[in-house]
């Protein structure tokens, strides 16, 4: 069974679970009054869903680690940390409803749990930022944890409605504060994973997509349970049943999607028939974390670029050129690359296993091959590849 087909076995198993739970005709004690036997049903059936749904994600995260460097591992542990408490979060619905702790929610003490998760997707986040150079004033803890401070602030001073789940003003404002705070905090990680979807190769754009696709439906969930709170959990029927938990459900599947295309970094599925040596030159480019870094190697490519006409093939003397910024791009994924581990033998396999129809009489191949680029003339590209480039330092 291929891993695709296995992450998809396991998603449907774990609605299938969700479902058996909430249809389970097993008394569930019901330690909030005010709530009906279904509803308690759902809350239960929804947290174990997504916990599911996270066990899966996590295990994606941290099977395409392995591809990258001790550098990337730091923040996409501190993510994943973020991931685990909001499945613990959730996880304490089954274990009140199981000890029957009425007053965990009640007393509000039931949004603490999700301060957690937001803190550490942050400072994963941000810790990303700094990995790849990325810098704004947004992304600094002095000035946006107090920004976003002010608004569970202003939640404090609005009036608010008491529910089964918050049965007085503390509790009630405790559950208002919260999603106004974790909108704020959600909508600055949407923000960098956006910049760091904008800064990475091609390779990596549709798992940084799906990461601010994550972050940004965590965002809409905040504002949703603030508009909720506002509403009144116990004046729709909505509200009352327990439905508007479905939300968690979306945000696992949208994270378990980025979990695997993270993952999917790793996995060349996509064979390129007919490819030209531009073809290669810009799928070894796209393997930079950094575009920005590889940039100037490219300058070569996009000369040669201009000069030709859609559908002409690239002459003899250009094949050349191009096999230079190939060993340019080469000698930087191999030596200079801050985030991803590759080796020369890994990255040709990698090229063969991309474009297994290519011609190896080619120029372009022979000189990669066999060494030509070594006595072609000198070019800017050449140069290039022969010096460092230069890395801006990390933090």
């Amino acid at each position: 069974m291929s891993t695709k087909a296995a992450v998809i076995a396991l998603y449907i198993l774990s609605l299938l679970v969700g479902v058996a739970l909430w249809l389970s005709p097993l008394y569930v004690h019901n330690p909030l009054q005010g709530l009906s036997s279904g509803t308690v049903h759902v809350a239960l059936a929804l947290g174990v869903t997504y916990t599911l749904l996270q066990i899966i994600t996590l295990f994606l995260f941290y099977a395409g680690l392995k591809n990258f460097k001790e550098g990337l591992r730091r923040p996409y542990n501190i993510l994943c940390v973020g991931l685990i408490c909001i499945a613990l979060a959730q996880l304490q619905t089954p274990v009140v409803v199981l000890l029957g702790a009425e007053w965990w929610f009640t007393s509000g003490a039931a949004a603490l749990l999700y301060i957690a998760p937001n803190i550490f997707i942050f400072a994963g986040l941000r810790s990303f930022l700094h990995l790849l150079d990325i810098r704004s004033r947004w992304t600094s803890y002095w000035i946006a944890m107090p920004v976003v401070l002010v608004l569970p602030v202003i939640s404090f001073i609005l009036p608010v409605k008491l529910s089964a789940t918050a049965t007085t003003l503390t509790a009630a404002h405790a559950y208002v504060a919260l999603p106004m705070w974790q909108m704020g905090v959600n909508a600055i990680c949407a923000y960098m994973a956006w910049r760091i979807q904008n800064t990475m190769g091609r390779a990596y754009t549709d798992a940084m997509r799906w990461l601010f696709f994550a972050m940004l439906t965590y965002t809409i969930m905040s504002l949703h349970f603030v508009l909720l709170s506002y509403i009144g959990y116990d004046a729709t029927s909505y509200g009352r049943s327990g439905g508007y938990l479905g939300v968690f459900a979306v945000l696992g599947t949208v994270f378990v999607i980025a979990g695997y295309k993270f993952w999917e970094i790793g996995v060349h599925t996509a064979r390129i028939a007919n490819a030209t040596a531009v073809d290669v030159v810009l799928y070894v480019a796209s393997l930079a974390t950094n575009t920005h870094e590889v940039d100037p190697i490219l300058d070569e490519l996009r000369r040669i670029t201009a000069r030709l006409t859609p559908g002409q093939p690239v002459p003899s003397e250009e094949e050349l050129a191009l096999s230079k910024v190939y060993i340019g791009l080469e000698n930087y994924l191999i030596t200079l690359e801050p985030l991803r581990k590759l080796t020369k033998e890994d990255l040709r396999r990698q090229v063969n296993e991309q474009f297994p129809h290519s011609n190896p009489n080619d120029p372009f191949w022979q000189a990669i091959q066999g060494g030509q680029t070594q006595s072609a003339q000198p070019s800017t590209t050449a140069t290039l590849a022969a010096q460092p480039v230069h890395v801006q330092s990390q933090q």
